[in-house]
């Protein structure tokens, strides 16, 4: 596969010519570069990335993306640079395994408490109403009720490596649906920026991750990500976040709750 097949040329700047670069894998870890990988280097919240660069450039990709204020140079290696490596790397392996989005339809959950009790109980109901289902949630991925992910899986969102491989798995098997936790991590990250989701729940918030998020309005705030990209918005107004989100959200909306 070509390099600009992956790429939308207009949002990247680049050192060298890269019409003729192919490349046959994607990563973010530098262990795994081969001759014709793509690698895609990531700002981290726990180390300096410039460490690492002298090893990447030394296993030799076939491309180098990164932020536009990382700065270094090779004289061999094209390097490519965009606003953001985090938001880019979804688009970049939606392109990479070809994804038809269309041929799915997309549920998320988010809130803090009962992500996977709700996603679970909607991917059981789709089931049994006959349809094929991919299901991602906390410690496991699922095609039409088949495992695809091992017992040392742990994650509630999956890393885009993982995350759009199994999609594609889905839209293999013929999946219509795809039911899938959305946690605050995934929507800080721009885990998720290129699914088109149809429905998506809030189920509540209350303290959580606030070594990420710094604070609740922040954390808040990563979560209505979510409700931008969406088209039907499912709200429990019991809950106070919830029913602010309600009130905030773009999207058409949905109320739910006992109390209100």
């Amino acid at each position: 596969m070509k390099l600009f097949e992956l790429i939308n040329k207009e949002e990247y700047t680049a050192d060298k010519d890269t019409e003729n670069v192919e490349i046959d894998s994607i990563t973010t870890t530098p262990s795994k570069i081969g001759p014709q990988t793509l690698f895609v280097l990531l700002k981290s919240i726990s180390f300096d990335v410039n460490k690492i660069l002298g090893y990447v450039i030394n296993r030799r990709p076939a491309a180098i993306i990164c932020d536009y204020d990382i700065s270094f140079n090779s004289e061999s290696i094209p390097i490519l640079r965009c606003e953001s490596t985090r938001k880019a790397l979804p688009y970049i392996y939606s392109a990479y395994y070809g994804i038809k989005y269309e041929k799915m339809r997309f549920c998320a959950v988010t809130g803090t408490n009962g992500k996977t009790t709700t996603a679970t109980m909607l991917s059981h109901i789709l089931v049994h109403s006959g349809f094929r289902v991919g299901f991602i949630g906390t410690g496991k991925i699922t095609v039409n009720n088949k495992t695809i992910t091992d017992s040392k899986y742990s994650m509630t969102t999956p890393d885009p490596e993982l995350l759009y491989y199994a999609i594609k798995e889905m839209e293999n098997a013929g999946c219509e649906y795809v039911v899938m936790e959305v946690s605050s991590h995934a929507l800080h990250f721009e885990k998720v920026a290129p699914i088109p989701f149809e429905i998506s729940i809030f189920t509540n918030l209350s303290p959580e991750h606030l070594d990420l998020h710094r604070d609740m309005d922040n954390y808040f705030r990563t979560k209505m990500k979510l409700f931008s990209s969406t088209k039907v918005g499912i709200f429990n107004t019991d809950d106070e976040y919830s029913k602010r989100a309600c009130h905030e959200a773009s999207c058409e909306k949905i109320k739910t709750g006992i109390l209100s």
